[in-house]
């Protein structure tokens, strides 16, 4: 052997040995964060709710927020969400904070409160708390309690959501395209029922629609309730209505059988437009309780002092977020109401197929109007203050 080739084999040697020697003391003094704590009353012992365990502690750290095939969830699960491109995971909408698994785990330890048999079935409940939070999310805290089910397949424990075991005793009715699943406490109407239906219809004949694929539409009583449907026991940032057109499913803690709102949003083709996809809902469909007319007289008397607003000045998040009054969803909803007047549904349908900036939206709206370049910015606002 070259004894110039000998040398540098002895030093790459010996600096790969140094390299293992020093890989090896980190190993065997770093302090790993701890991933999760487990209450006293939990049975460590019983074998399946150890592997329950040691399944949830793999979740945690298999990027649970992302929309993949992960190995610890339910396949027919997976399947169904992933192919609408929603995470499988119900509560991962929320449950993050606006941030990834990652950084939330990095604040928040999980504590695992319960792990309790239902049937064949085991429910898993966890606490999530944060010490040492950075100030703007000192409020946050603790944000919630989740709840999943654990079912068995094969050998392996796989995690479910909550919502079919928290339904199954629901009453189920269908009327027209909508499948209402009924909390026992809801106190359902018929009545109403038929009326949603003419509402579906009115929007079919509008839009020339021949046929309204059907969807689910959950009514419940309060945010606790909700909640169960997104796999917590509590949120702090609770939500009174959730819709999720991709798997053709609406969810309510506020609205009763009658939500023309969200039933818009599931008939109307949806863009990628925010602005045009709210302001058509709104349109045909009020806000809340409130018809389109009265929220609409409601922002009108709102800014009636207000002569330097713009509708630029509401057309992106860091501006819209400011004002009170839902000016975003109003103002899409006069621009709804102008367009179709003097376009029909056409016209609102072009509107649809408008792109996601603010800039695309004006000057469509402005050739649907018959406006010069420029003049929707200050025209539509002023129009509402009449």
């Amino acid at each position: 052997m070259n004894s110039n080739y000998l040398k540098q084999w002895l030093l790459w040697a010996g600096l790969l040995l140094l390299f293992f020697l020093q890989l090896g003391t980190v190993s065997l003094y770093a302090q790993p964060q701890k991933q999760m704590n487990v209450a006293y009353r939990v049975d460590q012992n019983n074998p399946d709710i150890a592997a329950i365990l040691e399944q949830f502690a793999r979740y945690l750290t298999s990027r649970p927020d992302s929309v993949y095939d992960n190995p610890a969830w339910n396949k027919a699960e997976k399947r169904h969400y992933l192919g609408a491109g929603l995470p499988f995971d119900r509560s991962s909408r929320y449950l993050y904070g606006g941030t990834n698994a990652f950084i939330f785990l990095k604040h928040y330890l999980p504590t695992v409160l319960s792990v309790e048999p239902i049937g064949e079935k085991y429910v898993l409940r966890v606490f999530f708390y944060g010490e040492n939070l950075p100030p703007d999310w000192a409020a946050w805290n603790p944000p919630c309690i989740l709840r999943l089910y654990a079912a068995k397949s094969g050998k392996e424990w796989k995690f479910e959501n909550a919502i079919q075991e928290e339904t199954r005793n629901w009453k189920r009715q269908t009327y027209g395209p909508i499948n209402y699943v009924v909390h026992p406490n809801f106190d359902f109407d018929k009545k109403l029922a038929f009326d949603a239906v003419s509402f579906c219809d009115s929007l079919a004949a509008i839009f020339d629609l021949e046929d309204i694929p059907s969807f689910d539409y959950y009514l419940t009583t309060s945010e606790e309730e909700l909640a169960r449907l997104f796999n917590f026991d509590y949120w702090l940032s609770y939500q009174t209505h959730v819709i999720q057109p991709e798997i053709r499913e609406i969810a309510t803690a506020k609205q009763g059988v009658v939500n023309r709102r969200e039933f818009a949003q599931m008939i109307i083709p949806q863009g990628k437009n925010f602005i045009v996809n709210e302001g058509i809902a709104t349109y045909f469909g009020g806000i809340g309780n409130k018809s389109y007319n009265t929220v609409l007289s409601d922002y009108a008397d709102y800014i009636k002092d207000n002569d330097s607003l713009r509708f630029s000045n509401i057309a992106l998040p860091r501006y819209y977020k400011q004002y009170a009054k839902n000016p975003l969803n109003v103002v899409g909803g006069f621009l709804a109401q102008k367009v179709y007047e003097k376009q029909g549904a056409d016209g609102l349908l072009q509107l649809v197929n408008v792109g996601v900036s603010a800039q695309e939206l004006f000057a469509l709206s402005e050739k649907l109007l018959g406006l010069k370049p420029g003049e929707l910015d200050a025209w539509i606002i002023g129009e509402i203050r009449k």
